[in-house]
């Protein structure tokens, strides 16, 4: 069984979008890369006055038609 981990963006108290990294990343104009690392304990401690903070919300299950799909569009 497959998980994906879902994360909030927040801009202030605004919440600005949800969804997996790939999808904020393309919201927020970044790379998914930068959405995971903008989620860490350790960025939140060094970034204090961040203007964008992400959260991590859960996980959520992959159904396996969605994961099918999702490899044959890569």
């Amino acid at each position: 069984m497959r998980y994906r981990q879902i994360y909030a963006a927040y801009r202030g108290e605004e919440n600005v979008a949800d969804g997996t990294a790939e999808e904020l990343a393309i919201k927020l104009g970044v790379t998914a890369k930068t959405v995971r690392k903008w989620s860490t304990p350790s960025y939140h401690r060094r970034n204090k006055r961040q203007r964008v903070v992400v959260v991590k919300l859960g996980k959520e299950k992959v159904v396996k038609n969605e994961a099918i799909e999702k490899a044959h569009h890569k």
